[in-house]
């Protein structure tokens, strides 16, 4: 079975709440998301503000689809905490697809512990792909897709 995990960044904000320009990009994003049948099966997301606005656009983007995520606030995610792909042990087996709303550098953090430098750098979310039995073992995944705003 394959594992897909889409990291994505907070949309714009001005302290400490999402501008209008934000929960649109959260909402262009999650339809890009949906129109690539990557819903997700568990939100994680940061505690900031800003972050926890953009997971429940998201969401509402899903749910509006029928295809209703689970939602977690995760300290892990939060600005200065350190993000690796470890933390993604913590996942329960039978979420297949998992959405990560965070910030910079998180973003980057997670890209480069995956070996994926080449991440174009105009995209805010990323979605990798690796086969895997359980999120243990998703330590080496590959590019699958990367979304900017529309």
């Amino acid at each position: 079975m394959s594992r897909i995990l889409v990291v994505m960044r907070h949309g714009h904000y001005e302290y400490p709440n999402l501008t209008p320009r934000g929960e649109q990009q959260a909402q262009s994003i999650a339809n890009q998301v949906a129109n690539d049948n990557l819903a997700p099966d568990l939100i994680l997301h940061s505690p900031v503000t800003r972050a926890v606005q953009t997971a429940r656009q998201v969401h509402a983007i899903f749910s509006s689809l029928g295809k209703v995520p689970e939602m977690q606030q995760v300290d892990w995610l939060h600005d200065n905490a350190a993000s690796s792909p470890e933390q993604l042990k913590t996942v329960a087996d039978d979420k297949r697809i998992v959405l990560l709303v965070t910030h910079q550098p998180n973003v980057e953090d997670l890209t480069h512990a995956f070996n994926q430098p080449q991440c174009p750098n105009y995209a805010g979310t990323y979605a990798f792909e690796q086969a895997a039995a359980n999120w243990n073992g998703f330590t080496a995944p590959k590019l699958l897709k990367a979304w900017r705003p529309a």
